[in-house]
């Protein structure tokens, strides 16, 4: 699990929730009810009821907010009540160090298994930056519940509207909540979820773990992922505020060894969006731009950048959907508002 959930914050992007507070939630959930029951895609009946669930907000909220393990199997059985049917698996929507957890405690605490599979491969920071919704399901009927209890359920016309009402709610109810949409069939599943993304998250931690060199850890990263290395470097300054129910700002690394002389700069919504090294654009999304610390390799999120820490920065490619013209234009630098043009990590490297 440990493994599971060092991966998943590599893959989020930044983002994707707390590692450490998520790894608490389902541990404590997994002394009440036992181990996870973790399911392939190919192993999912046509007619059986899959119910992706996270948590939504700023993710620097969620280090002071703490739900009970009980909240996760709350909010999937509330969207069940308006489906009229039980859950018989549950899923992510995102990879990352909290929200690759919070499904695992619903599904102990529903009695059912969780999917080897998200919608992102990784973490975004809005609902319609998902393969559902590029494959034209709606977030609707959408569930939300905070950890007080209170509850809303939203019937939005898309899933851009979905998103927003939820955000909006969100934010009422302090920046942080519980999310439940996109409850599918088994065969709508199939079709929709990106595949392997837990067990990729496991193997990704396991190399990152293993009491090897640095470089040795993330040559193994590389063959896993084709990733890359970015940037290294110190952290030097750090701009973050809670806008909208989203951490948004940037942080500033001055280069060391062959970056020397050089600083790097990286803007977040929630997740980690572009990568500049100078003027030079390193990175974007939807590819993954992920900060590690350069001792241990654990990704550092957003909310826990700090002056003064010693980092590497990591470029991953997206998963193949998000390549697409139709992902692109959904969660592309332009859709941010930046005024670049979607280059995979990879060619941007070459191109040195």
């Amino acid at each position: 699990m440990d493994n599971i959930a060092s991966g998943a914050a590599v893959l989020g992007a930044g983002g994707g929730g707390n590692v450490e507070g998520g790894s608490l939630f389902l541990k404590s959930a997994m002394q009440t009810y036992g181990n996870v029951k973790l399911l392939s895609l190919e192993e999912l009946k046509d007619e059986d009821l899959v119910v992706p669930l996270g948590e939504m907000g700023a993710p620097v909220v969620g280090l002071e907010k703490f739900g009970e393990t009980k909240d996760a199997r709350l909010v999937v059985e509330f969207l069940c009540e308006k489906l009229g049917r039980k859950a018989t698996a549950v899923s992510a929507v995102e990879v990352g160090g909290s929200n690759s957890m919070v499904p695992m405690v619903a599904g102990l605490g529903l009695g059912v298994p969780m999917l080897d599979a998200d919608s992102m491969g990784r973490a975004f920071p809005e609902t319609q930056m998902t393969s559902f919704h590029l494959h034209g399901l709606v977030a609707s009927p959408f569930a939300v519940m905070d950890e007080r209890g209170n509850r809303v359920m939203i019937e939005a016309t898309d899933t851009f509207w979905g998103e927003k009402i939820a955000r909006s709610v969100t934010s009422l109810m302090g920046a942080r909540s519980f999310v439940a949409t996109f409850g599918m069939s088994g065969k709508t599943a199939r079709e929709s979820c990106i595949g392997g993304t837990i067990t990729l998250s496991q193997k990704i931690g396991e190399a990152l773990n293993r009491t090897h060199s640095s470089e040795s850890r993330l040559e193994a990263l590389a063959s896993l992922t084709g990733g890359l290395t970015l940037f290294k470097g110190k952290i030097v300054d750090v701009n973050r505020q809670t806008v909208g129910g989203f951490n948004r700002g940037d942080v500033t690394i001055e280069g060391t060894e062959e970056n020397s002389g050089v600083s790097c700069k990286i803007t977040f919504q929630n997740e980690n969006l572009v990568c500049l090294a100078g003027n030079k654009v390193l990175a974007t999304v939807p590819d993954i731009i992920t900060i590690l610390n350069s001792e241990t390799l654990n990704a550092i999120t957003t909310e826990e950048l700090r002056y003064g820490y010693r980092v590497t920065v990591i470029g991953i490619p997206s998963a193949p959907i998000w390549r697409t013209p139709p992902g692109i234009q959904v969660a592309g630098p332009r859709y941010f508002d930046y005024d670049l043009d979607f280059i995979p990590v990879e060619i941007r490297a070459r191109a040195d």
